[in-house]
């Protein structure tokens, strides 16, 4: 389990497409560590959107729901490394969503951390997604049973293979003090990543490259597009 002695503010979001319609969702979670007590949970319909569009709504409307909390620090974590990586500033992106939106929104807080996780590691914004789109309405979580799979299905295992755990690359915002880039993660997101790395070099060892899948849910052909597909 988690460090308990962590304590901070975790949003994690996810997006979904359907490729014949282009109707789309993104879900939004905010926890509070220790505990993953969920502090808020909401999903989104969209309209006329890629399954990378939608990743990028799920960021801005999660980060739009921190900043009405008045919560300064956040680490932010989702399973979209082009929607990751163009926010780090790390690749460009051509999406028909402003490229300003994010650096506008991220002077809302002191300090933002970005970090990608494999999908199996954020089952919660992914349910939350898939169920916005079945309803094709927004909506929030209040249901006490929902809420504690929530919780649950957030909860990430320690790393017990004893291998060092290297720093993912940060992003950190205004009134941070030069250097603070390198400083360390929080221990949850050192064992996310960490992971996600490992479990990457062994799937690219084993594997040719691979183009965009599909996965088929109950609600129709949703798209789940593989991480390395053609930016639209």
């Amino acid at each position: 389990m988690l460090e308990e002695d962590f304590k901070g503010y975790v949003l994690s979001f996810d997006g979904a497409a359907k490729t014949s319609t282009r109707q789309g969702s993104c879900g939004c979670i905010i926890g509070e560590l220790p505990g993953w007590y969920i502090v808020s949970a909401q999903g989104f319909p969209l309209e006329n959107v890629t399954v990378n569009n939608a990743e990028y709504h799920g960021l801005l409307k999660g980060l739009i729901l921190v900043s009405e909390r008045s919560i300064s620090e956040i680490v932010v974590v989702g399973d979209s490394r082009i929607m990751i990586q163009q926010s780090q500033g790390l690749i460009n992106c051509n999406l028909p969503i402003s490229n300003d939106d994010y650096p506008t929104l991220k002077e809302k807080f002191k300090s933002i951390q970005l970090v990608h996780v494999k999908r199996n590691y954020n089952q919660a914004a992914d349910y939350l997604t898939s169920k916005t789109l079945a309803l094709g309405e927004a909506w929030t979580i209040s249901d006490p049973a929902e809420l504690m799979h929530l919780e649950q299905v957030s909860m990430i295992p320690e790393r017990s293979d004893g291998d060092p755990v290297k720093e993912p690359p940060t992003e950190v915002t205004k009134d941070v003090p030069t250097g603070a880039e390198s400083a360390p993660l929080p221990a949850p997101v050192r064992v996310m990543a960490a992971i996600t790395r490992s479990q990457h070099r062994q799937e690219s060892d084993q594997q040719e490259p691979m183009g965009p899948s599909s996965i088929k849910r109950n609600d129709g052909d949703v798209s789940k597009l593989s991480k390395t597909e053609p930016v639209i």
